[in-house]
């Protein structure tokens, strides 16, 4: 019954990290929603709808990427420049979220693609326009495919033009729509082109999958989604300070953190991830086989502990 375990638990250890990543990354999503909610609530900041571009770079509108400082983020560490975002934005780097509802991910979205960044969730890259829409910008997100049990952005491949995602920045919800998806290589910035007044977000990562020779782009242009949009009416909501930006972010109380991390909401709403129909079915499948494997594997445990301890007990008192 040991080696039973044993066996079990190099079956079963692998699944549950998968479970684990995944509750970790919603955990830090609800932290950073109701870290939002907090920030607006402080009198020091307002809301302004004027149309304002945030990029993370000097390029012109119809200049190419390739003129930048472009470093592929899977290649070149490059740790992004904090002077040229405010810095309401940044809560420990992260700035938001994407919602990719077809392969079932919600992932936090991190300020620059260094290597501690990608291991968390999937980041900005240096070059590119900052991720908050607007005119003639095209951000670029970059994740791997999988990590450390977590599958970021391991199905991209799965998306189709006309499929839609969004963007999260504070309470502005940004709606893209897939257009295309490029294969090219990792020196090649050209798929990162700007496209004169039009705004464009594209998904970077490895491909092919465990070869990671080339880089995957699917491309998205802007679309007005009202059902999607918190704040319909405001296209460019940014929260601007009126006083100096102390950490209002790190000064919520730490026991309301505490309190959002694997609570039973949470637990209950990854784990059913499986039963939301908008994931692609080959995604659920996988889904529903590392739920599976961790119930049986967690009960096999605790029924085969269960008759050790009972046989250790009866060995010890029967009567010879």
């Amino acid at each position: 019954m040991w080696l039973f375990n044993i066996g079990v638990l190099i079956i079963l250890l692998p699944q549950m990290r998968i479970f684990y990543q995944e509750l970790k990354i919603e955990s830090n999503l609800v932290a950073y929603q109701n870290s939002v909610e907090t920030v607006l609530k402080q009198e020091e900041f307002f809301v302004t709808n004027e149309p304002v571009t945030i990029s993370s770079s000097k390029q012109e509108p119809s200049a190419l990427i390739q003129s930048f400082d472009y470093s592929d983020p899977f290649i070149n560490e490059v740790a992004p420049d904090y002077l040229s975002v405010p810095e309401v934005y940044i809560q420990e780097e992260m700035i938001g979220y994407i919602d990719i509802p077809k392969i079932g991910e919600r992932l936090p979205i991190y300020y620059g693609a260094t290597n501690e960044h990608l291991a968390k969730g999937i980041a900005t890259v240096s070059g590119t326009s900052f991720p908050l829409g607007g005119e003639s910008t095209h951000a670029v997100l970059s994740g791997h495919r999988g990590y450390a049990g977590a599958n970021y952005f391991r199905h991209i491949d799965l998306l189709l033009p006309g499929d839609r995602f969004t963007v999260t920045m504070l309470k502005n919800v940004l709606t893209y729509e897939v257009v295309g998806t490029e294969i090219g290589s990792p020196d090649d910035p050209s798929p990162l082109e700007i496209k004169k007044g039009e705004d464009w977000l594209t998904l970077l990562s490895c491909h092919p999958y465990r070869i990671n020779n080339q880089r995957i782009f699917v491309h998205a242009k802007r679309v007005l989604a009202n059902e999607t949009a918190i704040y319909t009416a405001r296209k460019n909501l940014i929260v601007s300070a009126t006083a100096s930006y102390s950490g209002l972010f790190q000064k919520e109380d730490a026991a309301v953190k505490q309190s959002v991390h694997f609570n039973k909401e949470t637990i209950v709403k990854t784990f059913l991830k499986f039963t939301d129909p908008s994931i692609e079915l080959k995604v659920r499948l996988q889904l529903v086989v590392n739920r599976v494997i961790n119930v049986v594997g967690v009960a096999a445990l605790l029924f085969t502990t269960f008759l050790i301890i009972r046989n250790g007990f009866y060995n010890k008192y029967r009567v010879k």
